[in-house]
């Protein structure tokens, strides 16, 4: 029983390593609108309720990706 807890738990941890995949504009778009996530190293990622993405890395990179015509700024 031991043994099939361990490995249930390996297998899980591995699917969920594998689902990161996808970079930080990919994870905003899925986000509902209105939506803010901060991570532990400062880093932000905001979906305004008009559509717009805007990112802020930890050392202090910007990104805004317009939901009107797709446009991308980086500051």
């Amino acid at each position: 029983m031991k043994t099939l807890f361990l490995f249930l738990a390996g297998a899980t941890l591995s699917l969920a390593s594998c689902s990161q995949d996808k970079t930080a504009m990919e994870r905003a778009e899925d986000m509902p609108a209105g939506t803010t996530v901060k991570g532990a190293d400062g880093s932000k990622i905001k979906k305004q309720e008009d559509g717009d993405i805007k990112i802020k890395d930890a050392a202090g990179n910007k990104v805004k990706k317009d939901a009107d015509d797709g446009e991308v700024k980086v500051k």
